[in-house]
């Protein structure tokens, strides 16, 4: 009995911890504050709308930089892959040729390979240099990280502005991240930044449109029924529209190729006829030739006999 209440004194004194811990909570997220916070006097909403398309601007060139630092991070492990990878098998080549197992031609084999292999991979590491693809990681990658802290103390100052020469101040570090920063980025991520801004307002135009109609559904009020009707409307008269058009067209085209073939016919059987009278021209022809190339040839025969005649009694 002592022991089933002490377990209920147990369990009221952690019901009654939860219970005190939510009305702390709830008392601290509904705080009423005694005063409205009045923004200072030199905070203009001219100065409002420019740190908003200064906002705007931070976000493009942070996104550009840093797709920029993982462009160039992917093409400088396209040529440091292969190159490590190169490096290791020389290592290897030329610890098989140093082997006192091996034969004199297998040992001459690998060190000719390892010749081979470090002058490709001192070719690949110059290429490399060349390129300078890190130089250009460790500078977008940089630009980036500044631009960002920018837009976390943009926006702390535009909730609450504290201090009067913020716009001079951001705008010294915008122009020494760029004197920093002196690769430019590549031209199709700048673009591809613009396709998916674009792409997000047609989204948001469409959801917004969406949102309209299902509200004026839900209301039911005259007016969102009849601009709902109209546009229904205005759907059903232009698919219609297209649907007649469409017949009247397949319509014309088809009785235009029927009575074109109608009218070609004759013209049809006329060269049907000459095509038959140039075949029995042909066939009379060829007899009349073939008939005289039989008549010369006997006389043509006959004079050579007699020439051979003659020839021979001389």
């Amino acid at each position: 009995m002592q022991v089933f209440s002490f377990r209920l004194l147990i369990n009221f004194f952690i019901v009654y911890d939860i219970y005190m811990s939510l009305i702390s909570s709830n008392s601290d997220i509904s705080r009423h504050f005694q005063k409205e916070y009045v923004y200072p006097e030199w905070f203009t909403a001219k100065k409002y709308y420019f740190y908003q398309k200064i906002l705007r601007r931070l976000d493009k060139l942070t996104y550009v930089h840093s797709n920029s630092a993982e462009y160039y991070s992917k093409l400088n492990m396209r040529i440091f892959g292969p190159s490590i990878t190169i490096t290791a098998f020389s290592s290897i080549a030329s610890f098989m040729s140093t082997a006192s197992f091996m034969d004199t031609n297998l040992k001459n084999g690998f060190a000719v390979t390892v010749g081979v292999l470090a002058t490709i991979s001192t070719m690949m590491q110059s290429l490399a240099s060349a390129l300078g693809y890190s130089a250009k990681i460790a500078s977008h990658r940089q630009a980036a990280e500044e631009y960002n802290k920018l837009i976390v103390r943009l926006k702390f100052e535009m909730e609450m502005p504290n201090e009067k020469n913020f716009t001079n101040d951001m705008e010294a570090q915008i122009l020494d991240i760029q004197n920093k920063c002196k690769f430019f980025p590549p031209q199709h991520i700048e673009k591809e930044y613009d396709t998916m801004k674009i792409d997000r307002k047609l989204n948001k135009l469409k959801e917004v449109k969406v949102d309209n109609m299902i509200d004026q559904i839900e209301d039911g009020s005259e007016a969102g029924d009849t601009q709902l009707n109209s546009q229904i409307n205005d759907i059903f008269n232009r698919q219609m529209n297209n649907n007649i058009n469409n017949n009247i067209n397949d319509n014309l085209n088809d009785n235009f190729n029927s009575q074109l073939s109608n009218q070609l016919q004759p013209f049809n059987q006329g060269l049907q006829q000459l095509n038959q009278l140039n075949q029995g021209l042909n066939q009379g022809l060829n007899q009349r030739l073939n008939q005289g190339l039989n008549t010369v040839d006997p006389v043509n025969n006959q004079n050579n006999q007699s020439n051979d005649s003659n020839e021979s009694g001389a």
